[in-house]
């Protein structure tokens, strides 16, 4: 990495800590929030407000604070509602803009170091996700959707067979992913590992490389043996529910 881009990256980060207090001030006060990183109130109060930006050693210690006080998983189990056996919804989520900038932090900083020039989702309950990380990502978002555009000609494509014997089927326009690309695939829910599967021979057809692939919540562990990449789980669950 060049020294401009070092530095970029670094500023990036402070600039995502204040971005963090200001989601968690809807959330805490800033007594709260000072008593969590140890940073006195009016030092908090000019960072949020947008005066003064931490350094990069302060950003970390706020950083590793925060992560330690505030259970990114704890927050989506408290939005998440189990409907039915191996079912959850979501909705409480995927509609809250601050909880979607929350956990996009979050995956950006498991995927720190490593290169993501794309981010790819398949439509349409893990979008609103995939739209969050690849924003914080600052690259470009690739939707791959059942239907063909009659406007697009070349596709790449990816199948499986549906628990009724129907083939699935996902399409990719061709131009969209390069061979030089670096991707992390992104879903909402993983459960049979299909989906994922099927994202992953799509970046593989064109040659590009797969940074990885996080899920929002993971339910049991029968998928892992359709999945031979690795997966960043934020949230497991029992394949029961109750």
């Amino acid at each position: 990495m060049s020294v401009s881009a070092d530095k970029y990256e670094t500023l990036r980060f402070r600039l995502m800590v204040i971005e963090r207090l200001k989601l968690l001030k809807r959330m805490f006060s800033y007594k709260e929030l000072s008593s969590i990183t140890g940073v006195p109130e009016t030092v908090l109060c000019r960072y949020i407000k947008g005066s003064i930006i931490p350094s990069y050693d302060q950003a970390e210690r706020i950083w590793n604070a925060l992560n330690k006080m505030v259970d990114i998983r704890k927050l989506i189990l408290e939005k998440l509602e189990v409907i039915g056996e191996g079912f959850v919804d979501l909705s409480q989520i995927l509609s809250d803009p601050y909880m979607l900038q929350y956990i996009a932090q979050h995956v950006y900083m498991l995927f720190a170091g490593k290169r993501v020039t794309k981010v790819l989702a398949p439509a349409v309950n893990g979008i609103p996700l995939a739209t969050a990380i690849a924003l914080t990502f600052q690259v470009p978002l690739v939707i791959a959707r059942r239907t063909r555009n009659i406007n697009v000609i070349d596709y790449v494509e990816g199948s499986y067979i549906g628990p009724s014997a129907d083939i699935v089927t996902f399409y990719v326009p061709k131009r969209m992913i390069k061979r030089k690309d670096e991707v992390l695939i992104v879903d909402d829910i993983v459960r049979t590992g299909r989906t994922l599967r099927t994202m992953a021979k799509i970046v593989e057809k064109v040659k590009a490389i797969i940074s990885g692939a996080v899920v929002l919540v993971g339910i049991g562990d029968s998928w892992k043996k359709e999945v031979n990449i690795p997966v960043e789980v934020i949230v497991q669950l029992p394949k029961t529910l109750k």
